[in-house]
């Protein structure tokens, strides 16, 4: 599978974390950041101090690994699990609330590389966010698929017109837990 960016957007409570969860289920090499605490321990190896993390994926080397990070300081430690992911190889980052580390107008470094190198490495990125306008625009703009679940925040409605054009008008019809999928890079739009 090619490396891809997708980002899920939508309201608290919406369904962002579970629709999340369907998509990185078959994903063998898998680290996520849980600021939310939406992950159980059941599925995944949970960790909530940096140094644990990094001495169990040294461990791990190239095998399959399934991890959870949760911060203590979302903001601040947003900065360490992308500088964590980028040294990685062939590896899929779960970012819950990616607007927690970042800014419209700021990404740290390490996402950046990311967003802008992770491909050549084979890093996919897979980011929740309430909203698209408290995201940096080069996430937005690197995204493959996009999945929205139901807006009616005029800047957000606004933002997805400017994107999609006229199909961005299904997006306020949406029911509860529907989103609409948009493939940016064919033009393919369906509800689920």
């Amino acid at each position: 599978m090619k490396p891809e960016i997708d980002i899920i957007f939508g309201k608290r409570g919406s369904g962002k974390s579970t629709l999340m969860k369907e998509l990185i289920q078959d994903h063998s090499r898998l680290v996520i950041y849980d600021p939310m605490v939406e992950y159980s321990s059941s599925t995944y190896k949970i960790f909530n101090r940096q140094s644990d993390l990094i001495k169990f994926l040294r461990k791990k080397g190239d095998t399959f690994f399934r991890v959870v990070y949760i911060p203590d300081d979302p903001q601040a430690e947003f900065n360490f699990i992308c500088s964590l992911v980028y040294c990685m190889y062939d590896v899929v980052f779960a970012c819950e609330e990616i607007d927690m580390g970042t800014s419209s107008n700021y990404a740290p470094p390490p996402l950046v590389k990311i967003i802008c190198q992770g491909r050549h490495k084979g890093i996919s990125l897979i980011g929740t966010t309430r909203r698209p306008t408290e995201i940096p625009k080069l996430l937005t703009s690197q995204a493959n698929k996009l999945y929205i679940f139901k807006s009616h925040e005029p800047r957000d409605v606004d933002y997805f017109r400017q994107v999609m054009g006229e199909k961005s008008e299904l997006i306020k019809d949406l029911k509860e837990y529907q989103y609409l999928y948009y493939d940016v890079d064919n033009g393919e739009t369906k509800i689920q």
